[in-house]
C-alpha cells in the first residue's frame, strides 16, 4: 500500500512539473512558441516544445526572437522590439489579471485521500490579491490498526484549522505563495501491543484505543495554475510540528497536498 501511494505521489508530481512547465517565445511577428526548455545562445536560441518535452532541441535564430517570457514570470529581453513588447505585456495583460480576479475558492483536496481523509476548503482573498485567508474541513474516513504503534500512524477524525498565504506577486496565471497553518483536530489511535504476563510467563496481544485532540502548526509553499477563471489547480508541501494531547509530545510532521478549487 504504501509503495503504490509513494508510486502515485511521484507520478503525480512529475504529471504537474510538466504541466506547469512552460516559456514562452515571442517572436518580433508576434507568434508565440510554447516550450519546455529554453537555451540561449550567441546568435542562436534552441528549445524543446512544450508538448514533447522529450524530444529534440529546435534552433531559431536569436534575431527573430523578441522576449523569451519564462515560467516563473520572468522576462528575458532579447531585442530593442522585445522592450516595447514587454511594456504592452505587462499594461494588457498583468495588470487585469492582478485587478479583476475571483476572491473566492471554494476547493477539494484531491491529495487527502492518500491519508484517509476528506477535506475541504474555503479560501478569501484580499482586495490587492496578495493575501489569503483558508479554512480546512476534514473529516477521516478509515480507521486503522497498528501492530506496535509507535504513536505517529494515528488517524484523523475531524480537523479543522486556518492558514494565511502570502502572495508575494498578488494574483495571476500562475503563482507562488507561502504561509503558516495552524490546524486542531480529533484523532484515533487503535493497535495491539505485546505485554509481558507475569503469571503466565510469557507474552501476549493487548487491544488499546486511544483518542485525543491534537495540534498542528506548519509553513506552506506553494503553487497555484488558473488555466482559466474560474478554475485553479494548486500544489504545495509543509513541514512543521505536531502535538498529540494524550501522548504528551511533539513530533516532526511534513504534508503535501494537491487541490482542485473553484473560483467566484
Amino acid at each position: 500500500m504504501k509503495l503504490r501511494n509513494s508510486l502515485l505521489t511521484i507520478s503525480l508530481v512529475f504529471i504537474l512539473s510538466n504541466l506547469f512547465s512552460q516559456h514562452l517565445i515571442i517572436l518580433n511577428n508576434d507568434e508565440t512558441i510554447k516550450a519546455s526548455e529554453v537555451e540561449v545562445l550567441a546568435d542562436k536560441i534552441k528549445y524543446k516544445k512544450q508538448i514533447n518535452p522529450d524530444g529534440p532541441f529546435y534552433v531559431i535564430d536569436k534575431d527573430r526572437v523578441a522576449i523569451i517570457d519564462y515560467e516563473n514570470a520572468n522576462a528575458e529581453i532579447i531585442s530593442p522590439l522585445g522592450a516595447e513588447k514587454n511594456k504592452k505585456m505587462i499594461t494588457n495583460v498583468e495588470a487585469p489579471l492582478n485587478k479583476d480576479f475571483k476572491r473566492n475558492i471554494f476547493a477539494y483536496h484531491l491529495f487527502d485521500v492518500i491519508f484517509n481523509d476528506f477535506t475541504l476548503s474555503y479560501e478569501r482573498l484580499s482586495k490587492n490579491g496578495m493575501l489569503g485567508y483558508q479554512i480546512p474541513l476534514g473529516f477521516g474516513f478509515r480507521k486503522q490498526t497498528y501492530y506496535n504503534s509507535n504513536n505517529n500512524n494515528s488517524d484523523n477524525t475531524i480537523y479543522t484549522g486556518i492558514s494565511l498565504k502570502y502572495y508575494p506577486a498578488g494574483q495571476g496565471v500562475f503563482k507562488y505563495y507561502v504561509g503558516p497553518e495552524l490546524r486542531i483536530g480529533y484523532l484515533i489511535d487503535n493497535h495491539y501491543e505485546s505485554q509481558w504476563d507475569d503469571t503466565e510467563q510469557k507474552y501476549y496481544d493487548v487491544y488499546i484505543e486511544k483518542q485525543s485532540p491534537y495540534t498542528k502548526l506548519f509553513i506552506r509553499n506553494g503553487v497555484v495554475f488558473l488555466p482559466v477563471d474560474n478554475l485553479s489547480i494548486g500544489m504545495n508541501f509543509g513541514l512543521g510540528m505536531k502535538y498529540y494531547t494524550i501522548f504528551d509530545r511533539v513530533v516532526k510532521t511534513a504534508h503535501f497536498a494537491v487541490n482542485l478549487g473553484y473560483r467566484f
